[in-house]
């Protein structure tokens, strides 16, 4: 079986109330259950951290939640049976990548980069789930 990387946004409906939080729900229990690893980039705790402080500031009240929402929130996310890897080699290839493409995308795409680099680093038994 194929381990499972997974993305802040999909993480986050792990531990809060959003659209689509059920299905992310079925993907944890489905992966958990064919005893798949649920993996995760380096970035990933501090990509879910920055998602749950922009709702605890949001001034949306439909999307607003509370310091004490937040703190459980965090706590239930830390909980997950989650490994979050960082293969060798992943920053160096990453910086070089992002070097030789500086010039032909915009700085904003650096994340897609290092996603590939990652992805490629980690080998082809992983599925990419980075998905809305």
């Amino acid at each position: 079986m194929r381990d499972l990387v997974v993305d802040a946004n999909v993480a986050v409906k792990w531990v809060l109330d959003e659209p689509h939080a059920d299905r992310a729900q079925q993907l944890i229990e489905a992966t958990i259950q064919a005893r798949r690893r649920l993996l995760g980039p380096p970035m990933l705790i501090c990509e879910v951290i920055s998602i749950l402080f922009q709702r605890r500031r949001s001034r949306d009240p439909q999307r607003q939640i509370s310091e004490t929402e937040a703190e459980a929130a965090l706590h239930c996310f830390l909980a997950l049976p989650l490994l979050v890897v960082a293969p060798p080699g992943l920053y160096a290839q990453a910086f070089f990548l992002r070097g030789i493409m500086a010039s032909l995308i915009p700085t904003t795409a650096c994340m897609s980069c290092w996603r590939s680099c990652w992805v490629s680093r980690c080998g082809p038994m992983i599925k990419p789930c980075w998905a809305p």
